[in-house]
């Protein structure tokens, strides 16, 4: 596949809506794609899943899938595949439900399965596969070099490894020595995740990696990758102000608009848009307590004025 840019927005549950990820876009994301999605959801035909299917101005876009039974992920691959141009395949969620059940990160602790997942996708559909690890469950099960090569060899057309143990949540500090020692013993492209939160750190982690996925650097400010990509090509960027940080969330409010996107979801995006700005504790009060768009505007535009 072909990506027009390094840095890719990493999927995020209740912050990569669509209207936030055609705005990542705008500022140049090399891919997108869903939250995790379950395949059982998707069999049953669960109608919040399936409208989770769509996509804004986003081109290449992924759907992320989770589950436990091959079967399910083989099924739920058929149908997804005419509304995407990659699918990825989640092996690193450490959310203890989706653990659970056999599903995220629990796929690490087998890595022969991980590979039978994608190969018997690789059977039915016609579009590239990726995957999405962690390192293992925990420091006692560092399994994730075995896993990427089983899914190197089964056909993946990229890995996205994040730097950390399922135990670790996100908490502690992502190893990237472990990414740049499963990439050394790889020939597929690699994706660096964890920890990619400014230009500089983009910059150092892509000489271990082919690509970056950005998670909870882009939350709030998806004019990092702006920032990351005209670094990339010219060694400058523009800092971040508060002026252009309105304007991002101005122009996710009216993609927001377009895609029917919740006003519940809206004022939750406010909060991460207003992280870290004087007068945020104030500005967040009233957020909680607006009724319309139009006041959640004003509010914030006051704020970064």
């Amino acid at each position: 596949m072909n990506f027009k840019t390094k840095a890719f927005l990493a999927p995020m549950a209740g912050i990569t809506d669509i209207a936030f990820r055609e705005l990542c876009v705008e500022y140049g994301a090399g891919l997108t794609c869903t939250e995790l999605l379950s395949c059982k959801a998707i069999l049953q035909n669960n109608k919040k899943t399936l409208e989770m299917f769509k996509r804004g101005n986003e081109k290449p876009f992924s759907i992320q899938l989770f589950g436990s039974e091959i079967e399910d992920f083989v099924q739920a691959s058929k149908i997804i595949e005419p509304f995407c141009e990659l699918i990825d395949i989640n092996m690193g969620c450490p959310a203890k439900k989706v653990m659970k059940i056999g599903a995220g990160s629990s796929l690490l602790l087998n890595p022969k399965k991980c590979g039978e997942i994608i190969k018997e996708i690789k059977r039915v559909v016609k579009i590239p596969v990726s995957a999405k690890i962690r390192l293992g469950v925990d420091e006692e099960h560092y399994t994730g070099l075995e896993v990427a090569k089983e899914c190197q060899n089964a056909g993946v057309e990229f890995i996205t490894i994040h730097g950390r143990y399922a135990s670790q949540g996100y908490s502690g500090k992502a190893d990237w020595e472990k990414i740049k020692e499963i990439k050394q013993a790889l020939t597929i492209p690699v994706v660096g995740n964890g920890d990619v939160t400014d230009v500089q750190n983009a910059e150092c982690k892509l000489a271990v990696t082919d690509f970056i996925a950005v998670g909870r650097g882009a939350s709030g400010n998806p004019f990092i990758f702006k920032q990351i990509n005209d670094f990339l090509k010219t060694g400058k960027y523009s800092e971040l102000t508060l002026a252009e940080r309105n304007k991002a969330f101005q122009r996710y409010l009216d993609l927001a608009q377009k895609h029917k996107i919740p006003f519940l979801h809206q004022k939750l995006q406010a909060q991460h848009f207003i992280k870290g700005v004087c007068g945020a504790p104030k500005a967040r009060d009233k957020i909680s307590s607006t009724k319309n768009q139009e006041e959640l505007k004003q509010i914030v535009e006051e704020l970064l004025k």
